[in-house]
């Protein structure tokens, strides 16, 4: 959640607060009830959606953590099949260029040189499994693959979950301050004799200012000439 949305909801609960602290009647027809029960329900919206937010970071971080575990997982997969057909092309050289090397990839550039050379190892599995590897060695590896897209997948849905969660956050806490900013000539109308709960509406209205360190400026060195000795 962006800091500034942060300091809104504080002083979103802060207003919820005071009104549950200080319950004021409103005389009939008047709007101050009705805003009073908006803004404690948006503020309870914002709060659930809040909650929805830190769960969906949360999952982000358990996915982002399982993508890196499956892309390991299948690199060295890929790097153990093609060092097994650069050994097998010592006799067979036309498995070489099928089996080349290409390093350090993207994700999508992975899944597709995995694929790839899957496809390249199938009508050579006696020659993989004289090597030693697993008769289904090319079943593992594909499910490695699907491993990795699966969490490729999962990754991005998080991802665009969270982002679609801030907007509604956003949408809601625009709501908030609309209604708060109704409301304020209503309390201030309602309570402007009492100079003590203005006060205190006031400071639960304000919104602090982020805090930013400032690095103090160093002085100077100054260079002074040097005075001669009198004679």
């Amino acid at each position: 959640m962006k800091d500034v949305t942060v300091r809104q909801l504080e002083m979103a609960n802060r207003v919820v607060g005071f009104l549950w602290e200080n319950p004021i009647t409103f005389r009939k027809g008047s709007a101050g009830a009705e805003l009073v029960l908006q803004v404690k329900d948006q503020v309870e919206e914002i709060k659930s959606l809040t909650t929805r937010q830190a769960a969906e970071l949360e999952q982000s971080r358990a996915n982002s953590r399982a993508r890196v575990a499956a892309r390991e997982s299948l690199n060295s997969a890929v790097e153990r099949i093609s060092r097994t057909a650069q050994a097998i092309a010592i006799s067979n050289p036309a498995l070489e260029a099928q089996f080349k090397s290409t390093g350090k990839v993207g994700d999508a550039k992975l899944e597709t040189r995995a694929r790839a050379l899957a496809d390249c190892a199938r009508p050579h599995v006696k020659e993989f499994v004289a090597f030693e590897m697993e008769p289904e060695f090319i079943e593992r590896f594909e499910a490695k693959i699907q491993a990795f897209a699966d969490a490729i997948a999962n990754h991005k849905a998080n991802r665009a979950a969270h982002a679609a969660t801030s907007q509604l956050i956003d949408a809601a806490m625009e709501r908030a301050l609309t209604t708060m900013d109704q409301l304020d000539p209503v309390i201030e109308n309602k309570l402007g004799d009492n100079a003590g709960l203005m006060l205190k509406w006031q400071n639960v209205r304000h919104i602090e200012k982020r805090w930013v360190y400032k690095k103090p400026v160093e002085a100077k060195p100054t260079t002074q000439t040097p005075v001669a000795p009198a004679a």
